[in-house]
């Protein structure tokens, strides 16, 4: 009697690969050409801030604030930003007016600059911030100028106008609460990356089959 044994070794190799992407761009904005008006005197050392909301966790590199005009020969000095979480106050809600300035992400001095009237140019930092945060901005030691107001809709991102944060003698920190509940914002621009899920991912799948028969007989 003959007997036939067959080994089939079957070998699948599958491999999924997924692809991320990031996106560096505007990341909020609600600047404007012209400007709708002006707020008041930063002096030195003097601090503004607000919450905002943007498309997701980001990481911001610049900051932009449109300057309405500049004192004098005041107009030199290091900036100081600052972003925070925002504590969302005895409402629970964020971007309202009981708003308090929450924990600091993370801070930076930018080198000197000399500031003129329109955009001016905040950089040399990476921070990473959530979807909703504040950011502040305080001016340095021989700096005095009229920032531009607005109470537009930012056009990328959320700007809110129940929740502008200002000290006009020195810097705003945790627990600062909310100065102007009905004022516009300060015009600003963040630039940063977003990173960005996937629009789909790429499947690469190599099946291996490998048949190995051996055939033996017994007697």
């Amino acid at each position: 009697m003959k007997i036939k044994k067959y080994k089939i070794i079957m070998v699948a190799l599958g491999l999924l690969a997924t692809a991320s992407v990031t996106c560096g761009d505007v990341l909020f904005n609600n600047t404007s050409p012209s400007g709708p008006g002006s707020f008041g005197y930063f002096n030195p050392f003097a601090s503004f801030g607000d919450s905002v909301k943007i498309a997701g966790a980001s990481t911001i590199n610049s900051i932009t604030i449109d300057i309405d005009s500049v004192y004098s020969s005041y107009n030199s000095g290091s900036f100081t930003v600052g972003f925070y979480t925002i504590d969302a106050g005895t409402d629970t809600l964020l971007h309202t007016a009981d708003d308090k300035i929450g924990t600091l992400i993370q801070s930076y001095v930018a080198a000197p600059t000399t500031i003129t009237a329109g955009l001016n140019t905040i950089s040399g930092f990476s921070i990473d911030v959530p979807t909703d945060f504040i950011y502040t901005v305080q001016a340095g030691n021989n700096m005095s100028f009229l920032m531009q107001s607005s109470t537009q809709a930012a056009t990328v991102g959320t700007s809110y106008n129940a929740d502008l944060y200002v000290n006009f003698s020195g810097a705003l920190t945790t627990g600062s609460s909310v100065s102007y509940a009905s004022f516009g914002n300060v015009q600003v621009r963040l630039d940063g990356v977003i990173p960005e899920p996937a629009t789909g991912s790429l499947v690469l799948f190599v099946l291996s089959i490998g048949f190995l028969v051996r055939r033996q007989f017994v007697d």
